[in-house]
């Protein structure tokens, strides 16, 4: 997107609900299966799930399913026995001065971070199907009056599939790199890519690196004061192009899929996790005249209608394009070498094998190695005898007589 012409409002929301405080508990949301980490005693985290409409109900059904009794205590003020915040699980209890159970949530939408999560209905409205909670010990520090509490020191990775369209028209395209990237399907219709990050800023630059791909990402405060984490900056070189007036570019555009639809990116990709949003579109377009919804002719709307279908996720899983290869060299018609290497790599000098010859032969070569892989490619070699050619010379330098003979044997030629 051209950030200079078009104003986002990032709604970044500061989330301090206390240590998995109670407050309007019974205010559930939506049910949902969740991603759930546990703290155990040497530290580390168990990653399990659990399934309800609150995250109180989350939590426990995670540490059920792994028999972890869970207790509670009442905070100062409370009747005794309240359930307010979390005492101990399997019997861990934060012993340490200073020091709560808590519970964060991995990038509540509208965040980029971990974000402190209570019993409390709040809490209860950022529940989505997938999402990562975190129930550790964590140390707090008092700030403006308020508790906040040491975040998680790791973050969940998950996998997104990504689509990938260039535009129609090519005045921008550096059409070599291009054009020995992809195919003219893939440049028209588009292309699915598998990445793995803990967001989906992170899942692109993982797939564009196991594609050799050229990506650059913006992560700053831009002059309008919103924080781009993680927004197309070039992919292949390709970037933002004015197109004759100011509401006219080319720009690299950006949809998620929520709830069944595409939708255009409300934030930039570093504020989706990929376990939550899957499926991430990136498009280049020309847009005239630029409207966000399409309603006075230009491309956005156009694209979000035009982009495909994601009704299962094994069918995209079976359309993403291959990162690996192998490349096989052959020697006489056997397997001399076989090696592995990302879509559009340019074998590198030690990746290539040179056989010696035995005595009497010579190594053929491989052929032309300079080409970018993009499938399974074989290489073929051959061993050939050493035949060398004797020429017979007359006095006056004229040629008498020549013929190859097998490597080490005498000349026939007798003479005249």
């Amino acid at each position: 997107m051209a950030l200079g012409f078009v104003v986002f409002s990032f709604v970044v929301l500061s989330l301090a609900f206390g240590a998995a405080e109670c407050s309007g508990d019974e205010d559930g949301g939506v049910y949902a299966t969740c991603r759930v980490f546990i703290q155990t005693d040497d530290g580390s985290y168990l990653e399990t799930f659990g399934f309800g409409n609150t995250v109180r109900k989350i939590i426990e059904d995670a540490c059920y399913y792994e028999g972890f009794d869970i207790e509670y205590e009442a905070l100062p003020g409370s009747p005794a026995g309240s359930p307010d915040r979390i005492k101990s699980i399997n019997g861990l209890e934060a012993t340490e001065p200073g020091t709560n159970w808590n519970i964060h949530q991995w990038m509540p939408l509208g965040t980029h971070d971990w974000g402190e999560m209570g019993f409390d209905r709040d809490s209860n409205s950022y529940i989505v199907e997938n999402a990562a909670y975190c129930v550790h010990i964590s140390g707090r520090t008092m700030v403006n009056n308020v508790n906040v509490y040491t975040k998680p020191d790791f973050k969940p990775v998950s996998e997104a599939y990504i689509y990938v369209r260039f535009s129609e028209l090519t005045h921008d395209l550096p059409s070599d790199d291009i054009q020995m990237a992809f195919t003219a399907e893939d440049r028209i219709n588009g292309f699915w890519m598998k990445g793995r990050g803990s967001t989906i800023a992170e899942a692109l630059v993982d797939a564009a690196e196991s594609y050799n791909f050229q990506l650059w990402l913006i992560y700053t405060i831009d002059g309008n004061g919103n924080d781009l984490q993680g927004w197309v900056d070039t992919f292949f070189g390709i970037g933002d192009v004015n197109l004759g007036t100011s509401n006219d570019w080319a720009y690299w555009s950006q949809y998620m899929y929520i709830d069944d639809v595409w939708s255009y990116n409300q934030w930039t990709m570093g504020y989706y996790d990929p376990g939550v949003y899957r499926f991430f579109a990136l498009v280049y377009i020309e847009s005239y005249g630029f409207s966000m919804y399409g309603d006075d002719g230009s491309t956005e709307g156009d694209t979000i209608d035009s982009l495909p279908d994601v009704w299962d996720e094994d069918y995209i899983a079976s359309l993403v394009k291959r990162s690996e290869f192998n490349v096989t060299f052959k020697l006489d018609g056997a397997v001399h070498k076989t090696i592995t290497v990302n879509y559009n790599h340019v074998l590198e000098t030690g990746e290539i094998p040179r056989p010696e010859a035995p005595e009497g032969y010579y190594f053929s070569g491989w052929g032309d190695l300079t080409a970018r892989i993009t499938d399974d490619t074989v290489f073929e070699g051959r061993m050939l005898e050493f035949r060398p050619t004797v020429t017979y010379l007359d006095e006056d330098g004229s040629m008498l007589h020549r013929e190859t003979v097998a490597y080490g044997a005498p000349a026939a030629y007798g003479g005249v």
